[in-house]
């Protein structure tokens, strides 16, 4: 009867503690999800201001790179090569700038006059305020397409947006 009441004694014990220990498993693991959950909720609503430097009309990317400076940002240049910016095959961009606080830079290629779907290329820093990259304009079944390429540049609390613009030709056709 003591042996009984030994062994049961042991096992309410033992049961006890990893109950205990379960528990408090289950309550830390229950906070850290609710602690993640809520940190993406707030950074996912967050909504990031869009400043639009001014387009340059007058500046042609077939001839040279092609800049954009606002007093109050900084400026911004964007070149590609090669020169004649074919469609469907690899482009090399280059973004320089000197605008403080960047997480990011990007560029987007977009379709004036008509949809031409995501197009957009990040860059990546190679130092001293240049950003350099890959990417590829979709074909397009017109003969000729204007296009524009935004530098975007993401800071903390905002993102710079850099218009330039530029046509194809389609020699596909």
């Amino acid at each position: 009867d003591v042996r009984r009441c030994a062994h049961y004694l042991y096992r309410v014990i033992i049961v006890q503690r990893s109950e205990k220990w379960l528990w408090i498993i289950a309550v830390l693991l229950f906070g850290i999800a609710i602690t993640t959950a809520g940190y993406k909720y707030k950074y996912s609503r967050q909504k990031l201001l869009i400043v639009d430097m001014t387009l340059d009309a007058s500046c042609n990317l077939h001839k040279g790179a092609c800049g954009t400076t606002q007093a109050d940002i900084g400026s911004v240049s964007l070149s590609i090569l090669p020169r004649s910016i074919p469609l469907v095959e690899p482009l090399h961009i280059v973004v320089r700038t000197n605008v403080k606080g960047i997480r990011y830079v990007a560029v987007d290629f977009r379709g004036v006059d008509m949809d031409m779907g995501y197009n957009r290329f990040l860059m990546k820093s190679v130092g001293n305020g240049e950003y350099q990259g890959g990417g590829m304009l979709p074909v397009c079944v017109r003969t000729h397409m204007r296009w524009e390429a935004r530098v975007l540049i993401q800071r903390a609390d905002d993102i710079v947006s850099a218009p330039y613009r530029f046509e194809t030709k389609n020699h596909l056709q």
